[in-house]
């Protein structure tokens, strides 16, 4: 029970990271061409 429910957070917590990691990475690219 416990495994499934950890499972489904990962996937949730996996769903919500990588628009966020998209729009780190987005802008630490604008970050670094303002620099130059």
């Amino acid at each position: 029970m416990g495994r499934i429910l950890s499972t489904e957070a990962g996937n949730n917590i996996g769903q919500i990271g990588r628009p966020i990691r998209a729009a780190t990475t987005r802008l630490q690219g604008q970050a670094s061409a303002h620099g130059d």
